[in-house]
């Protein structure tokens, strides 16, 4: 560590298990084949349950504050494997929910598109339904966090729109049983600025979205946030992209 080096501020979730909830508590039960098909299973997989409480704040330190050895480069990687089809169905029905047209089809480098002028989302198909479903639940973040409203500056704002919508996603697949940290943890640090402010108003949006996204998971009707393009949320806008198309692009 170099000598008077200062940590840079990160979200750290704060979990907790309930002492009054069963350890066996169901979760959906991972799928196969394509997402959103249902492949039947042990639809009543137990596993334990724990709780979103909320966010911290942590410090951690940049490679550039270290001394020593160059680190091999560490990028996201992505997700193998099945995942629930009972959750990429929600999951859709909530982008459907806010009028998006959800497709399965080519994003170029990206892994997934939002675009609010088309009012269309897009999933690259050929990736695993873990994967697929992780950047679904992206997708729909950015929508939830406000970042595809009107008059929001994305490229100005895109480091904390990415986090958000990238530390939202990894919520709600961990309530689902999947593990995205290979691909979130470094995705989210490429995109932090590590601001402490920046860090504390990105939480509150990122709880509050997904929350939203988990009562309906759950099957509770939100009546404080109803549907409309995340307006209740702190947005970060989207990008203005030529000829006055806004698109948000998920790497």
């Amino acid at each position: 560590m170099v000598k008077g080096a200062t940590g840079l501020a990160v979200l750290a979730p704060c979990t907790y298990t309930p002492k009054d909830t069963p350890t066996d508590q169901a979760v959906p039960a991972p799928g196969t084949g394509t997402a959103g098909e249902s492949s039947g299973g042990d639809a009543d997989r137990r596993a334990p349950g724990r709780v979103l409480r909320g966010f911290r704040v942590a410090h951690v330190f940049d490679v550039s504050q270290t001394e020593g050895d160059p680190l091999p480069d560490i990028v996201p990687e992505l997700l193998i494997g099945d995942a629930p089809a009972a959750l990429w169905e929600a999951l859709a029905a909530q982008v459907a929910a806010y009028g998006y047209t959800l497709t399965r089809a080519d994003c170029g480098q990206a892994n997934g598109i939002t675009d609010p002028a088309a009012r269309t989302v897009r999933v690259r198909p050929d990736v695993a339904d873990a994967q697929a479903v992780k950047t679904l639940a992206h997708e729909l973040a950015h929508i939830e966090c406000g970042h595809t409203a009107e008059g929001y500056d994305y490229r100005g704002c895109r480091g904390r729109a990415e986090a958000e919508a990238e530390s939202v996603a990894y919520i709600v697949t961990a309530w689902a049983g999947l593990d995205a940290g290979a691909y979130t943890v470094p995705y989210v640090a490429a995109w932090s600025a590590g601001k402490p402010d920046v860090v504390r108003a990105a939480a509150a949006t990122v709880t509050a979205a997904a929350r939203r996204i988990l009562d309906h998971l759950d099957g509770a009707k939100s009546t404080e946030h109803p549907p409309g393009d995340g307006e209740s949320a702190s947005p970060a806008g989207p990008v203005a992209q030529p000829e006055g198309a806004r698109v948000l692009a998920t790497t």
